[in-house]
C-alpha cells in the first residue's frame, strides 16, 4: 500500500492509509499544538489557575483529590466529597491565616 499523505509504499495492510512515520504526525500535531498554545498564552492560563484555586472550584477539587491516584478520574469523585473537601481547604486556611506566633 502507500501512504496517502507521503506516497511511500508500506507494508501494513490495516490501518489509515497512513504510514506509521506520517500516523505518528497526526497523532502527535495537536498535542504539540496545544503545548505551543498555551506557552503562548501563559499568563491567561496562569491566572485562569489562580481563579480556580481562590474560588476552590469543582474541578481544582476533584483534581486534588484524584491527583496522586492511577486509578480514580475526577468524574468518579461524588458531589457531598467535593463539598467535604472544599469545607477542609476552607478550615485549613482560615486557621493558617489565623495562626498567632
Amino acid at each position: 500500500m502507500r501512504c496517502i499523505k507521503c506516497i511511500k509504499r508500506y507494508n501494513k495492510q490495516i490501518g489509515f492509509g497512513l504510514c506509521e512515520i506520517c500516523l505518528k504526525k497526526s497523532i502527535d500535531k495537536p498535542k504539540i499544538y496545544a503545548a505551543k498554545y498555551r506557552k503562548a498564552h501563559r499568563n491567561h492560563y496562569n491566572k485562569l489557575g489562580k481563579e480556580y484555586r481562590d474560588e476552590l472550584s469543582d474541578s481544582y477539587v476533584r483534581r486534588l483529590i484524584v491527583d496522586k491516584s492511577t486509578i480514580l478520574e475526577p468524574s468518579d469523585i461524588p458531589q457531598v466529597m467535593v463539598d467535604a473537601k472544599r469545607n477542609a481547604i476552607r478550615l485549613k486556611r482560615f486557621v493558617k491565616e489565623n495562626k498567632h506566633g
